[in-house]
């Protein structure tokens, strides 16, 4: 049998090393999304995925964690769209772009341009990176409600 996740883990490297379970959801694999953009102690959770994306950058202290395959508010299992940003400092989740549902499609309401109404569509296995300001995601494997776009 095989399950999704959605735990996060800190290896100390240095004497007393070791792994310490930092969030596990309260023990759910259901996501609770909470308001946009804002932290809400250890209520705010991504659901359990697996193919997913996660980088940290130095500039705001975080892990951002975006798509894979996995579990959106409904309970349905899919792909997912979702960018969830997990602060170092504060130890919470912030839900700060996408869906809360599986198989997104993108929507570029002004493309070339900064716009919170631009979202890439659903997708797993794909790249990301911080540099400066900006989070890339790029490529991977879309799947939107209406069949695989990869």
């Amino acid at each position: 049998m095989v399950a999704l996740s959605n735990e996060l883990y800190r290896y100390r490297t240095v004497s007393p090393v070791g792994w310490v379970k930092i969030t596990a959801c309260a023990g759910s694999t259901s996501p609770v999304y909470g308001t946009m953009g804002q932290e809400n102690g250890q209520s705010n959770c991504p659901g359990a995925r697996r193919d997913a994306s996660i980088v940290y950058d130095p500039t705001t202290n975080a892990l951002y964690l975006s798509g894979g395959f996995g579990l959106d508010s409904a309970g349905i299992v899919g792909t997912l769209n979702d960018v969830w940003r997990f602060s170092l400092s504060n130890v919470a989740w912030a839900w700060i772009s996408g869906s809360k549902f599986v198989g997104a499609d993108d929507v570029s309401v002004n493309k070339g341009m900064a716009d919170t109404n631009n979202v890439p569509g659903c997708r797993r296995n794909h790249g990301s990176f911080v540099s400066g300001q900006y989070l890339y995601i790029y490529g991977g494997q879309r799947v939107t409600a209406g069949g695989s776009k990869s």
